[in-house]
């Protein structure tokens, strides 16, 4: 038996030869690697060296490897050297999986302890072959070890263990889970399991998008959590199971949506790790191969956009009103809109910095160029100017982990929610909840219940202004 990938660093030699690369990517892609028990194993390990045939590497050697594929964009090239869009996302998704195991198991080895709620987000995209097993395995690595509603325990239905996690979650003071739940994700991703509420995610989905909900994130729609207002009559023999009460408030209805959605893979050429990446690629000559490229790969996101810029001036007024009787331009609110308000390139900037206004400006020029069949002379343009170039692609960036459906409420208030919300649908916001989420009226009832769809952003609701402008009145919220 041999170590694998003596030389792997610091030059990631074996990346230069194909025969190598090929056996690193047979590797890395292996099914092993999307297991839920595996992540628990490889935490737990003391040293871990992983078998492969008759060749074994050193899990240290090997995660350092997918640090610097997930974080170096030449490294990544070399990587994805001759395959196709499609081979590209397996193996870019594979190295994820690889990193994301990596930043838990650095995480917990410092001493921090996380809920299990925070682990299920990062852990997503595992699977097992028991459903149950998505939250089994990973309970043990969280703080709620010793909680006696996560002990396991295999007699229960797959739909009691995922609602326990729930209410667990919502209980301890996190609406995280709430925002992976809801009919979009099942609508997107599909759902073996019946039988769910709509609060409760179905964790056995690989698919699930991502938390806008997520304890990272700035946003404090509700307020503080210690101002939540939660009862959960969950007892199965309850005359009406499986409800969860909240308290808050309806803020508007879905009035006009886009009817556009361009996928964030499509963006993936622009996906620069940072900005001394972005500032090397604009030193480059313009060239009529290059141009055309990029220009295809605006495309799809110019049509998007277009939409939005026609959509928004006919249903938002100029000035944008905020809640609390604040105004700003129509432009402002709507790149602030487009981009979640943040910036995350190298850590969480909230609100979004001006120089990603300036970007998306210059996306807005570079798309009329794009219609107008003079894109070449306004790249060659942006080019020239590097901080212009370097906005650019900062904006596009930070779009491309937000591209989703664009939606105006009844009040004239704009915002980004997933696809699946409806027009007509409710945007509601809960108190201690980071974000708005979409509700829509259960029609199998005649008791005013919600089924919840998504969560959101809308602009001028995400730091508690509907409270404390006191234009709302709250009320309980009844979601099955």
């Amino acid at each position: 038996m041999m170590p694998m990938f003596e030389a792997l660093f610091p030059h990631l030699n074996p990346l230069y030869d194909r025969a190598s690369r090929d056996a690193f990517l047979r590797m890395v892609t292996h099914d092993y690697w999307s297991r839920t028990w595996v992540i628990q194993e490889i935490i737990c390990g003391k040293q871990v060296s992983i078998l492969y045939g008759e060749h074994y590497v050193d899990w240290e050697l090997l995660s350092s490897a997918a640090f610097l594929l997930k974080t170096k964009k030449d490294m990544s090239n070399m990587l994805l050297e001759g395959f196709d869009e499609a081979r590209s996302a397996v193996i870019l998704s594979a190295v994820s999986c690889i990193f994301s195991v990596r930043l838990l198991q650095r995480v917990l080895a410092s001493g921090s302890q996380l809920p299990l709620s925070t682990i299920l987000l990062n852990t997503g995209y595992s699977e097992a072959s028991l459903p149950q097993d998505k939250v089994v395995a990973l309970v043990g690595l969280s703080s709620d070890a010793d909680h006696p509603d996560l002990q396991p325990n295999h007699e229960l239905a797959v739909e009691q263990v995922y609602q326990k996690v729930t209410t667990h979650s919502l209980r301890q003071g996190s609406f995280a889970l709430l925002s992976i739940a809801g009919l979009a994700n099942r609508e997107l991703y599909g759902s073996t399991i019946s039988g769910l509420p709509s609060w409760v995610p179905d964790f056995s989905s690989s698919g699930l998008l991502p938390s806008l909900d997520h304890p990272f994130w700035p946003y404090r729609s509700g307020g503080p959590w210690a101002e939540a207002n939660i009862v959960i009559e969950n007892e199965y023999d309850a005359p009406l199971p499986n409800r969860l009460g909240v308290k808050g408030m309806v803020i508007g209805r879905i009035a006009v949506m886009s009817t556009l959605h361009v996928q964030p893979s499509r963006w993936k050429a622009f996906s620069l790790s940072d900005t001394r990446s972005t500032m090397d690629w604009s030193s480059r000559s313009a060239n009529e191969g290059s141009i055309n490229y990029i220009g295809e790969q605006l495309q799809p996101e110019s049509d998007f956009h277009y939409e939005i810029w026609e959509m928004v001036p006919a249903h938002c007024p100029e000035p944008y009103l905020l809640p609390n009787g604040v105004s700003m331009p129509l432009h402002e609110a709507l790149f602030r809109t487009v981009v979640g308000n943040m910036d995350m390139e190298h850590e969480i900037t909230y609100p979004a910095p001006e120089e990603l206004g300036r970007g998306y400006a210059v996306f807005q020029s570079a798309c009329k160029a794009l219609r107008r069949g003079d894109f070449a002379s306004r790249v060659k343009e942006l080019q020239a100017n590097r901080w212009d170039w370097h906005c650019f692609h900062k904006v596009i960036s930070r779009m491309r982990k937000t591209t989703c459906p664009f939606v105006v409420t009844d009040e004239g208030h704009m915002g980004a929610v997933v696809a699946g919300a409806k027009v007509g649908d409710l945007v509601c916001i809960f108190r201690g909840a980071k974000v708005p989420y979409i509700l829509r009226p259960n029609k199998d009832d005649d008791q005013g219940t919600m089924q919840l769809v998504c969560p959101s952003y809308i602009h001028g609701f995400m730091d508690g202004e509907a409270i404390e402008c006191g234009k709302y009145e709250e009320t309980w919220i009844q979601i099955v």
